[in-house]
């Protein structure tokens, strides 16, 4: 997408533009950002996902990832957990292919998620994930 790195934007061009790239796509599942998190950018993806999600008649699977928990990603409650035990090394080399995150840096936070969300589904170390369900009323 047409997005810059911290100074993503949520307007009617880029709904379209989310939208337009997914209905490419045509995938049966979608993994984005949290919405309610305090990374601007991370909150914008999810914000413009769940509308093309909406406008595309839910015909994906959408499901939400958390970033961060507790200094970004607010009030994440999981519906899903995955395993990562038998992936775990390969995921911190491909983490640490993106240089200018500095995963050195943060990787601590991530590692403890790893270990709280697979106590939460008594393993080692789990990933964890919200799925959107959009019910439509009935009468």
């Amino acid at each position: 997408m047409s997005q810059v790195d911290g100074n993503t934007e949520v307007n009617l061009e880029r709904y379209k533009e989310m939208r337009e790239l997914i209905d490419r796509e045509n995938p049966d599942i979608v993994l984005t950002h949290w919405p309610l998190d305090g990374h601007r950018d991370h909150a914008c993806c999810g914000i413009l996902v769940m509308d093309a999600w909406r406008r595309l008649d839910r015909r994906f699977k959408l499901f939400y990832f958390e970033a961060m928990s507790g200094t970004q990603s607010q009030l994440f409650h999981p519906t899903h957990w995955v395993n990562i035990e038998s992936v775990l090394e390969r995921k911190h080399k491909a983490c640490n292919c993106h240089v200018s995150q500095h995963m050195d840096d943060i990787y601590e936070w991530h590692g403890a998620m790893e270990k709280f969300r697979g106590l939460e589904c008594r393993c080692n170390a789990a990933e964890a994930f919200v799925q959107h369900i959009d019910a439509l009323p009935t009468l």
